[in-house]
C-alpha cells in the first residue's frame, strides 16, 4: 500500500483515511461482498443458493477479486465517511 500511495498525489491521504477508519471496513466489508455476489450470481446465471457461500464465491475469480476489493473496501469507507458528515450537520440543541 505504501508504494501505491507513493505513485498517486491522493494515495497517501487515501492510506491515511483507510487506516483511521479501519473498523468501518472490517464491519462491513463481508455485507458489501454480498453485492459483487449477487452480481456475478447474475452474470452467470448461477441459483441464487450460491449467496450463502461465505466469504466470496470461489468460482470464476480471475478478475473479480478487483472488484471484491475496491467495494470491500471503499463502500465502507463511503458510508462511515457519509454518516460522519450527517453527524456533523446535526448538532446538539
Amino acid at each position: 500500500m505504501m508504494s501505491f500511495s507513493a505513485f498517486l498525489p491522493w494515495g497517501r491521504k487515501f492510506v491515511a483515511y483507510a487506516g483511521e477508519h479501519t473498523m468501518g471496513i472490517l464491519t462491513f466489508h463481508f455485507l458489501c461482498f454480498k453485492f459483487v455476489n449477487l452480481l456475478k450470481i447474475d452474470c452467470y446465471d448461477w441459483p441464487v443458493a450460491r449467496l450463502a457461500e461465505f466469504p466470496v464465491i470461489g468460482e470464476n475469480n480471475t478478475y473479480w477479486w478487483l472488484l471484491y476489493v475496491v467495494v470491500g473496501v471503499e463502500v465502507p469507507l463511503l458510508f462511515t465517511y457519509t454518516c460522519q458528515k450527517i453527524k456533523n450537520r446535526i448538532k446538539p440543541c
